[in-house]
């Protein structure tokens, strides 16, 4: 929360006056899942600010950790009553991720909450101009929103499945943190959720020395041979997160 209030200030100071505020649940790229307690947190911090809250939870179905648990931004906000409950917001979900998976279909949805009707009407309007998916992407957004309930003739079928589609990604999020982890100069944080991990390299002591001859930091060096002998472009975005001695790489487990 200090680095929040500390980007708002920020913010403040440039003369930018903060309008959303986007929470990713589970994270993506840290597959880390946000406790109940966080999410107040957060709701609070928004309303105390006048934040819309844009709720992203696509990876909700994928959560791999025995002592994480996923809340919905929603369900939080409405248990925690008067003022929180009347707040708006827009909550996010998408068949293009979690067990489905069905990338190549870009068909998701955004649940509008507490909003005015004459908002939600122009809302639907622009949005049904610009971002409607084909006839198979509504098929499987149906499918995601009405799965087969217990008793029905596909249930089982159905829910094994999913299962074993959840239970596959989980061993292999355990096998890429075990194998991320024993290798020198890599580390990854558990894995509680989602399908990205992201991966710290620390860069080791002759890279640094060589950076140096080279005038370059090391993480700019890093970047720039990896393009140079693997045709790999990096942007390198995540400097300030871990410094110039250390690269983040974000990596997809499917």
């Amino acid at each position: 929360m200090k680095d929040l209030e500390k980007a708002y200030k920020n913010a403040e100071k440039k003369g930018i006056v903060p309008k959303i505020l986007v929470l990713i649940n589970p994270g993506n790229p840290t597959g880390q899942v946000m406790s109940k307690e966080k999410i107040r947190e957060l709701v609070e911090f928004a309303f105390s600010r006048k934040l819309l809250i844009i709720a992203d939870e696509v990876y909700q179905s994928l959560v791999y950790d025995e002592n994480s648990e996923f809340h919905s931004v929603k369900k939080v906000m409405v248990e925690m009553g008067e003022p929180y409950c009347n707040m708006e917001l827009a909550s996010v979900h998408s068949a293009s991720k979690g067990y489905f998976n069905e990338s190549g279909l870009r068909a998701g949805y955004v649940e509008f909450f507490n909003f005015e009707p004459p908002v939600l009407q122009t809302l639907f309007t622009v949005m049904s101009l610009r971002f409607v998916t084909t006839s198979l992407g509504q098929v499987a957004l149906d499918c995601l929103l009405n799965p087969p309930k217990p008793g029905d003739e596909s249930y089982e079928t159905w829910n094994n499945e999913k299962q074993t589609i959840i239970k596959y990604l989980r061993e292999k999020s355990l096998i890429f943190h075990e194998n991320i982890n024993s290798i020198p100069g890599l580390e990854c944080n558990p894995i509680q959720s989602s399908m990205y991990y992201f991966t710290k390299i620390d860069m080791p002591s002759k890279a640094i020395e060589e950076s140096k001859k080279l005038g370059m930091d090391p993480d700019f060096m890093y970047t720039t041979q990896l393009l140079q002998k693997t045709g790999v472009a990096d942007d390198n975005t995540t400097r300030k997160e871990c410094g110039q001695n250390s690269v983040r790489k974000n990596t997809k487990v499917s």
